[in-house]
């Protein structure tokens, strides 16, 4: 068996269609049903009509893409599906053969079916050189890390096993999306020092940072508010904000998030902020749809481009607990992923 990754692409439907629906996804939706061509050179030939501007060295890059989805990947092999915008993976076993599925959103019509063992699998299971190789650009590829998938079998059953071949650079071959790996270095620093109530304190910090005044509830029972932010002196002008923070890996469900509505009418508060680092279900952006202009739902996502973007204006003692400099380094092409 064989370890894949197969990213769901630059739109969060096909993440949510890969979840909820238990598959992974491909783009190039342009292409058609991937089973209608012969080979390498016959899909070659599509996407050089398909995509005229793009360079030849990128179209044999998206072929060879395209057919290991189609062809390579075997009914057993595990699967690991980056999630956008949280610090986890969702791993599974593929169980099903190609299919093409028009209906489907955008960004989804390529599919295998897969039967999901973890849906929130913590990065911080896997060593360096493992992670690294995951962090491939590519849409769809195969780590190189050496037993890549052994390793990430046993940390499935919550056991670790340490590769006496580890090689980095190796592992690094592919176009690595090192932003991506710098952001979940992040999350992994975050959570590690910010686990329980200690995250409410670093959503705290980047309210304050962005000129909030803010009371934060004891640990304990908080009736469904962990922190209140308004403007002015004291902290009680428009816009005032009931917030709910929650550290949990699991996602957050439609119920909860129904409770902070109710608190935000209770404290005669102008706005509603839930942040849940394990994000959330499906059914909560259905759920919050009439509240647009009432609630925010922020992710792990979401608060590190909050940490980010207000870095500076931190209290040094939480800079401490994540160090951060800025490089600037050379972005691997958009067309070749």
């Amino acid at each position: 068996m064989t370890l894949w990754v197969v990213h769901a692409g630059k739109l969060s439907q096909g993440q949510s269609t890969a979840i909820q629906e238990n598959c992974v996804v491909a783009g190039w939706d342009e292409v058609g049903d991937l089973s209608t061509y012969k080979g390498l050179n016959d899909l070659k030939s599509a996407l050089r009509s398909i995509y005229p501007d793009d360079k030849e060295k990128t179209i044999i890059n998206w072929a060879g893409q395209l057919l290991a989805f189609r062809d390579q990947i075997q009914l057993g092999d595990l699967v690991i599906l980056p999630l956008k915008g949280q610090p986890f993976f969702a791993v599974g076993e593929v169980s099903g053969p190609y299919q093409y599925n028009q209906t489907g959103p955008a960004g989804a019509f390529h599919r295998r079916q897969t039967r999901w063992l973890d849906t929130a699998f913590q990065r911080s299971r896997l060593d360096k050189d493992l992670l690294f190789s995951i962090g491939s650009a590519l849409t769809v590829s195969r780590p190189r890390a050496p037993e890549a998938e052994t390793r990430v079998r046993a940390a499935l059953k919550g056991e670790k096993i340490r590769s006496a071949k580890v090689d980095v650079a190796a592992a690094t071959e592919d176009a690595t999306d090192y932003a991506d790996l710098a952001r979940n270095d992040i999350a992994d620093r975050i959570i590690q020092k910010f686990k329980g109530h200690g995250l409410e304190g670093l959503v705290e910090d980047v309210l304050r940072a962005e000129g909030f005044v803010t009371t934060r509830s004891k640990p304990g029972p908080d009736g469904g508010r962990d922190i209140l932010a308004g403007r002015g002196p004291l902290g009680l002008e428009a816009p005032r904000i009931v917030v709910q923070v929650k550290s949990q890996s699991s996602p957050v469900d439609a119920s909860t998030v129904r409770e902070l509505q109710g608190v935000v009418s209770r404290y005669g508060a102008e706005y509603g902020l839930f942040v849940a680092w394990g994000g959330f279900k499906s059914s909560v952006q259905v759920e919050i749809q009439r509240d647009h202009f009432r609630i925010r739902l922020w992710d792990a996502g979401h608060l590190i481009d909050a940490v980010l973007a207000h870095y500076h204006q931190l209290p040094e003692k939480t800079r401490a607990m994540i160090p951060l400099r800025q490089i600037w380094t050379l972005a691997p092409d958009e067309d070749e992923v």
